[in-house]
């Protein structure tokens, strides 16, 4: 009789302390998934799947540039499209979730959508790498997810309550994007730690087949969309298999009508400054990059794609990158 007892008592006590974390946790909301939070007032969102039902929120709100890609085009906000702009990394850039998000938008939202860069590289078509579930905009779906997850963000709130008090958030959604607050991001100390690895990661036919699917469904809802490969860094590209970023761009244009070819990007490849680390642009490189996507200069097609260097994965002949794509962007405001 008195184990029956203590096991009542010790599922009442352990479900009051699961419903108190809970509420605690919903309040001070170390993930920013909830419409305000009581420590900071700026705009700033975890990065994780539930951090996309806020993003397609504020597409009710007015026009915006949607970027869909990997940590390589995370770095893509306002500051370098020059307008508001939602990334939405936190859904990766698998063809089935960017599927996902464009298919569920209400009218309102598709009516507000502008232009669509889309980053295209190895990790977006590996189907195992970084790929959520979709059923992140059911409100039962979310209250499951956030109580399995909820050790996890109990663990975050001390930390988190350090980071507001002092004023540095880590990793964060703002102005659109993902700022990742590291001190070496712009100074190309990466390098000279010799943090240089190839780009390796499964492509597979199922997933590149999707891209077509999505493509015909971007071009009936008459959306402009802009697909690019990430730039690399000359350090990176002299020792990764450019046969194989060669033969993803082919694989690519079998299936979309034409890319903006970035691999190697003139005055930015080159510039280890215009980098976060081996293979990540900084908020600097993400400006030039949209730049480059602009100007026309390295837009490829089937057509055309056989006369790129088989070798280098881009033409033998590059035409440079405008000067005014390479300046600083402005001043970042909340």
């Amino acid at each position: 009789m008195n184990d029956r007892r203590y096991l009542v008592w010790f599922l009442i006590s352990a479900l009051v302390w699961g419903v108190m974390a809970l509420a605690v946790v919903e309040a001070y909301d170390p993930y920013g998934e909830n419409a305000s939070r009581i420590w900071s007032d700026k705009p700033r969102y975890a990065v994780r799947v539930l951090t996309a039902r806020r993003l397609a929120a504020k597409l009710e709100e007015g026009p915006y540039d949607i970027v869909f890609g990997t940590s390589r085009s995370a770095m893509l906000s306002r500051d370098a499209t020059d307008r508001p702009t939602l990334n939405f990394y936190p859904v990766y850039g698998n063809p089935r979730m960017v599927m996902d998000v464009l298919e569920h938008l209400g009218p309102r939202q598709a009516g507000h959508v502008g232009t669509i860069y889309y980053a295209l590289d190895l990790p977006t078509f590996c189907e195992s790498c970084g790929v959520e579930d979709t059923r992140w905009r059911s409100d039962i779906w979310t209250a499951v997810y956030k109580l399995a997850h909820l050790p996890e963000a109990v663990s975050r709130l001390p930390l988190d309550v350090v980071r507001n008090l002092r004023g540095n958030t880590g990793t964060w959604v703002d102005n659109g994007a993902v700022l990742d607050l590291r001190p070496e991001s712009g100074n190309g100390a990466w390098l000279d730690r010799g943090a240089v690895a190839p780009m390796v990661m499964p492509v597979e036919d199922a997933t590149l087949d999707r891209l077509a699917v999505l493509d015909r469904l971007i071009r009936q809802k008459g959306w402009r969309v802009e697909y690019f490969t990430p730039p690399l860094p000359v350090a990176t590209l002299a020792v990764s298999d450019r046969a194989v970023l060669a033969d993803l761009k082919r694989r690519l244009l079998e299936r979309i009508p034409q890319l903006h070819d970035l691999t190697y990007l003139p005055g930015v490849s080159e510039n280890p400054r215009l980098f976060a680390d081996a293979t990540h642009l900084n908020p600097r490189g993400g400006r030039a990059a949209i730049c480059a996507i602009r100007s026309r200069l390295y837009l490829v097609g089937a057509e055309n794609s056989v006369s790129q260097d088989p070798a280098l994965g881009h033409p033998v002949n590059r035409p440079p990158l405008p000067e005014d794509c390479l300046t600083s962007p402005p001043e970042r405001t909340p």
